[in-house]
């Protein structure tokens, strides 16, 4: 009975010293940044990623619609040489 007493005592002082450590850092500021943060190598490559992410949608934007004028030519294109084709027909 002893043992799960003292066993029980160690567990609650555990958790008391654990409880205690998380409101010690709650008031810390600023706070601990996260762990993965280090291993991203920091914010600033965050945002700096995030703005590449953007600039390469950007560029596919103007890509697509570079690429769907293009079409839109093409088939005005073909339009205006089947028209000419048909008045030639008919002279």
């Amino acid at each position: 009975m002893e043992a799960l007493d003292a066993s029980n005592k160690k567990a609650s002082e555990e958790l008391s010293r654990l409880i205690e450590e998380k409101k010690r850092r709650e008031q810390e500021w600023p706070p601990e940044p996260p762990k993965w943060l280090k291993v991203v190598g920091g914010i600033g490559w965050i945002c700096i990623g995030f703005r590449v992410i953007e600039w390469l949608q950007d560029v596919d934007w103007e890509k697509k619609s570079r690429e769907e004028e293009e079409e839109e030519d093409e088939d005005k294109d073909e339009e205006e040489e089947e028209e000419d084709e048909e008045d030639d027909e008919e002279d």
